[in-house]
């Protein structure tokens, strides 16, 4: 029996999320844009980190961005292994993800889509004639707080920074206490 693509992406979420066991949150969507949006609006700084399972170099600093504690600033993950990676399952990539966040005991929302998408979102987000194409993990961006509101929504961040390969935590601390001034 050959199951569609949305039950097979409901089965794996619901295995995955039965077997979370500690405060990790992972959300297995498509929708990642609606998500990233509703980040950006936040009074608060935003740092998106864009990672891959394959990454050892993403692997490796994943503890540092967990425990990292900026003030008025959330962290958020963007796994490029989902729903439509190069695999032979888009279900194994996912879990893959969710896997390494395990074992790495990540402990910061993490949302995974695929590379296409994420690009997609992020020229959006960015300004399609200034973005170029992500060519390596991890990638950060660094959005601003969320702006005024307007008609009874707020106006969403904007992008500050951008950083393929690994930066410290203190880097992006110091990064952003210098435009908070």
């Amino acid at each position: 029996m050959q199951y569609s693509k949305i039950t097979r992406l409901l089965s794996l979420t619901v295995i995955l999320l039965s077997s979370t066991v500690f405060a990790t949150e992972v959300n297995i969507s498509e929708n990642v844009s609606k998500v990233l949006s509703e980040h950006l609006v936040n009074d608060k700084w935003l740092v998106v980190k864009v990672w891959s399972s394959d990454c050892l170099l993403c692997k490796s600093s994943m503890k540092a961005t967990s425990d990292a504690d900026i003030k008025n600033t959330e962290i958020i993950g963007i796994s490029a292994d989902g729903i439509n990676s190069n695999a032979k399952t888009a279900g194994g990539r996912v879990k893959k993800s969710y896997d390494t966040l395990l074992d790495l005991k990540a402990d910061f929302p993490n949302y995974v889509s695929d590379m296409a998408g994420i690009n997609n979102i992020l020229k959006r987000s960015y300004g399609q004639s200034k973005y170029k194409d992500i060519v390596g993990y991890p990638t950060y961006f660094i959005y601003s707080p969320g702006g005024e509101t307007v008609d009874g929504k707020r106006t969403p961040g904007k992008v500050l920074a951008r950083q393929a390969g690994n930066i410290e935590i203190t880097e992006i601390r110091d990064y952003i206490l210098s435009k908070s001034k």
